[in-house]
């Protein structure tokens, strides 16, 4: 379940990771063995390969300097590069959903994390996203300005043991 995509050739999609140019742009992280450790191929149809992506390993997965992989870490793929290559052909109303899906909390009026997002240039919208170190993604309670460290699994039966706040997201994802 851990490697079980959600989406498909999505962003990186079966194009992406066979385009050298992809892999300089992105700069996801290679396995000594150069595998991207973030997406898998999959054969849903006769015939046809999709990459497959946003499994819970997309974000659990860290690549180590020495190329060795760690499952359950705290990720570093590049989302935000990533999310920038797979929207630079798109519309700057299409990139501008991309912001507002990730963080638009637009009941915050002018404290909504994308907003102002209407006037700003495609080429600050890539150049935001562009800009954000791997192991970082931008969700609800954060913006592309501000995003959020990814979490990791490693030791989370532990510290649930020791969490005596009931808020703790430790002891939420534990269920205790």
């Amino acid at each position: 379940m851990f490697e079980a995509p959600i989406f498909y050739d999505e962003a990186p999609s079966a194009r992406d990771v066979r385009n050298p140019e992809w892999y300089q742009k992105v700069s996801p992280p290679l396995t000594r063995e150069e595998i991207l450790a973030f997406a898998r191929y999959v054969i849903r149809t006769n015939g046809v390969v999709d990459v497959g992506n946003n499994a819970c390993a997309m974000c659990l997965t860290r690549v180590l300097p020495n190329g060795a992989m760690v499952k359950g870490a705290q990720g570093n793929y590049p989302f935000h590069r990533a999310l920038s290559w797979a929207g630079r052909e798109a519309s700057v109303d299409d990139v501008r959903t991309m912001f507002r899906i990730a963080a638009a909390a637009p009941w915050l009026g002018p404290r909504d994390p994308v907003a102002g997002i209407e006037e700003r240039p495609k080429t600050m919208l890539h150049a935001m996203m562009e800009s954000a170190p791997s192991g970082v993604l931008t969700r609800h309670h954060a913006s592309f300005e501000s995003p959020t460290g990814v979490p990791d699994l490693i030791g989370l039966k532990s510290r649930a043991a020791t969490s005596t706040a009931p808020d703790d997201p430790a002891t939420r994802a534990s269920g205790t």
